[in-house]
């Protein structure tokens, strides 16, 4: 799977919050998952645990399966799929693309003891950069990080870290890099490069790493 930031960004800086929460052989729920794009570079850094990916899309389920997932369709508006309680359920970027994300908080707080989430900065240029390309998601319920954070909690977890993901607008590093985008280490170095100076220089996040515990 092609490097494609911010998602592997994402996941080569996860594990530093993961690591003293997860142990050898714990399932991570991965849903909406997309193709899978996030768990995929993950699971290059946490390779010894089971990975479940869902989404709602067949054809990013297929993705997700070529690459070696167990994957499944579900719609959390219509499947009663019961799961095992897991340790991690990985929420990345996709609250703000649910048409009712009332229905995953309430099946996400059944089957984990902790919640790890990728969650925007409304405000920020690369979601509003986001959202002039893919006018379609845009969402007039989009929260705040910090309104975000009291909705999850309202479902009975607790925000145990807060803190920035990612810094620089990729959308328009991507159209600089496209052509790279084969080329996984020396795009993932120019990201991280551009990423950390504008976090030294005082940027704020585009996107916030959020772990919940739940005390349901």
């Amino acid at each position: 799977m092609n490097h494609k930031y911010p998602q592997s960004i994402w996941a080569k800086r996860a594990p530093k919050y993961l690591n003293s929460i997860i142990k050898e052989g714990d399932k991570i729920i991965d849903a909406p998952s997309g193709n899978g794009i996030f768990s995929f570079w993950l699971k290059k850094e946490l390779n010894e645990q089971k990975y479940l990916l869902l989404d709602i899309d067949q054809s990013s389920i297929s993705v997700a399966k070529q690459n070696g997932f167990d994957a499944k369709v579900f719609d959390f508006s219509k499947d009663l799929y019961v799961f095992e309680r897991q340790k991690i359920w990985l929420f990345i970027n996709s609250l703000y693309c649910l048409d009712c994300p009332d229905d995953a908080m309430n099946i996400i707080k059944s089957n984990c003891e902790y919640l790890f989430a990728v969650f925007p900065d409304i405000n920020s240029s690369t979601y509003r950069s986001f959202i002039k390309n893919n006018p379609k998601f845009t969402n007039p319920k989009a929260m705040s990080i910090e309104d975000t954070i009291k909705y999850v909690e309202s479902f009975g977890f607790r925000c145990e870290l807060k803190e920035g993901a990612s810094y620089f607008n990729f959308h328009k590093m991507n159209k600089i890099l496209g052509r790279f985008s084969y080329k996984a280490n020396f795009c993932y170095f120019l990201y991280s490069l551009f990423d950390n100076l504008k976090k030294m220089v005082g940027g704020k996040p585009n996107y916030y790493f959020i772990l919940f515990r739940n005390e349901n």
